[in-house]
């Protein structure tokens, strides 16, 4: 499945996720250069349900999680 930011995060969506997918993402918050102010926000919650879901994919990127706890249900 294609990542668009318009989608719902969901378990089919985190679980198609590559490591070069999840590259883009971590790129993208990195640069912090978003044309709408949630897109952000929206890569964030991704890569945090990656990080919970696929932490194989985010080891390297955990500096870019935001280090609050979170509710997981």
């Amino acid at each position: 499945m294609k990542f668009i930011i318009e989608n719902k995060i969901s378990d089919e969506l985190v679980n198609s996720f590559d490591k070069e997918m999840s590259l883009k993402i971590t790129k993208r918050l990195e640069e912090d250069n978003y044309n709408k102010p949630f897109d952000g926000l929206k890569d964030s919650n991704l890569l945090r349900d990656l990080a919970r879901n696929r932490p194989e994919l985010t080891i390297n990127y955990i500096h870019l999680n935001d280090q609050k706890p979170f509710d997981e249900n």
